[in-house]
């Protein structure tokens, strides 16, 4: 198996030859009322206020001594302002200080390297919580077709207690394509526990067993109806050629008395009854559960190929052929969205 790549970061600037080369953020870190600046490793100037930074991350807040402006870091002074210096480029700070501000953040859903590194930056500073442009913007690229993957936003999330509904949701991402985090890049595993490493896998294989129940015939025939199965109706009849493979004990509805002229005014009686597993259904079913190793969803059911091929089976009987594709179409819907709610109730435990 291929070991996964090193994650591409942004790497600081070389620093600048002279301080002509200072330059202001702009706004809205160009505050006359600012009590810091935050200078970048390309010398780029930062106007900010220390009590907004020692709000949103502990590491601000211990650098600067909480409430005197001053100490800790600060190497330097600009306009009778304290002037910290950091090792991050002004591409990174400028998302990074935006947070501070009630002004939308940049979207870095399409620049996976500075987004990483945004990351990495607030837990360097000790981010009290994340905020939700960077959560959205986390979300968007676990689903881009170049983008990291939602197994290494899993990993990211598990880092952080604000981030515990995004590593939920990662986790039910990864079952499309199940893995086991060998795309995530060594450097970014250092942090995760043993617990949170193991409950990823834990959920795919409850998640896949779940699945895997909610295809058995057995367990369909539960609640769906034997009349509304595939086969089952033309299996044995005149002109029906399939085999079947096994008998299934269902039920079915019967009206048991009309109350009224409408149509909801009719009661109905539920009742046992046998049905046929045919055995173009049962192949279907076959390979649908197989489907679902490398994709632990409804999706595996509903794929269009399979379905074609289903019905290309089918076909080839003739009374099948007639009456029996209808039922297919809407059995497969019914089924896929089954599979889903068979995998929704099953809780994630471990973080």
């Amino acid at each position: 198996m291929q070991a996964a790549s090193e994650p591409e970061v942004v790497q600081p600037d070389p620093p600048p030859s002279s301080e002509s080369e200072l330059r202001s953020a702009g706004a809205p870190f160009d505050d006359k009322d600012a009590d810091i600046i935050i200078q970048s490793s390309d010398n780029v100037h930062f106007r900010v206020h220390k009590l907004l930074l020692a709000k949103l991350f502990y590491g601000f807040e211990d650098m600067l001594g909480a409430s005197t402006v001053g100490t800790g870091d600060v190497q330097a002074s600009l306009d009778g302002l304290p002037v910290v210096p950091l090792s991050e480029p002004a591409k990174v700070l400028s998302p990074l200080l935006h947070m501070l501000y009630p002004v939308p953040c940049p979207d870095l859903s399409d620049d996976w390297p500075t987004l990483l590194t945004l990351c990495m930056s607030m837990d360097k500073y000790v981010a009290k919580f994340y905020p939700s442009a960077v959560i959205q913007a986390l979300t968007k690229v676990a689903s881009t077709e170049n983008g990291p993957g939602p197994e290494t936003i899993y990993v990211l999330a598990c880092r952080h207690s604000s981030l515990r509904g995004l590593a939920l949701s990662m986790a039910r991402l990864t079952l499309r394509t199940p893995s086991r985090l060998d795309r995530v890049p060594a450097t970014l595993l250092v942090g995760l526990s043993a617990t949170q490493f193991h409950a990823l896998f834990d959920y795919q294989n409850r998640c896949l067993r779940a699945a895997q129940d909610a295809m058995d015939a057995k367990d369909i025939v539960k609640w769906l109806p034997v009349p509304e199965l595939p086969g089952n109706s033309t299996c044995g009849t005149n002109g029906c050629s399939c085999l079947y493979v096994d008998d299934l004990d269902g039920y079915a509805w019967e009206i048991e008395d009309v109350l009224g002229p409408a149509e909801d005014d009719v009661l109905y009686r539920k009742y046992p009854c046998q049905g046929r597993l045919i055995q173009w259904l049962k192949a279907f079913l076959d390979t649908a559960h197989a489907a679902l190793r490398t994709n632990i969803s409804g999706s595996a059911v509903s794929d269009t190929e399979r379905v074609v091929a289903a019905l290309t089976e089918m076909s080839k009987c003739e009374a099948c052929r007639k009456s029996e594709a209808p039922k297919l179409v809407r059995f497969v819907e019914k089924l896929a969205m089954h599979v889903d709610q068979a995998i929704d109730v099953v809780p994630f435990q471990g973080l």
